[in-house]
């Protein structure tokens, strides 16, 4: 995977226009693993996924998130080094 948005996302410069429930993609950039490698997978997954938005923390610098599909639990995630795309409708 690349630095490039998918087809129908768009990169999030300003955290603030997400909103509550937005589907958005958080990526460091780096290529997937292959399965045999599950640490390294583990740890690719934690910063490499797919989540509900659910709200900023600590001046920005924390996302919380909650999980596809089955939104029960709620992460936070440090920033640090990674992007945030957000998914729109192809009608958009």
């Amino acid at each position: 995977m690349n630095h490039e948005a998918h087809q129908n996302e768009i990169l999030v410069t300003d955290l603030s226009t997400l909103e509550i429930n937005d589907v958005i993609r958080i990526s460091d950039g780096t290529k997937q693993p292959p399965k045999h490698h599950t640490k390294k997978l583990s740890r690719w997954t934690q910063k490499n996924q797919t989540a509900l938005f659910h709200g900023l923390e600590h001046n920005n610098t924390m996302i919380k998130i909650k999980d596809k599909p089955e939104p029960i639990m709620v992460h936070w995630i440090g920033l640090d080094g990674l992007k945030v795309f957000k998914q729109v409708s192809a009608l958009s």
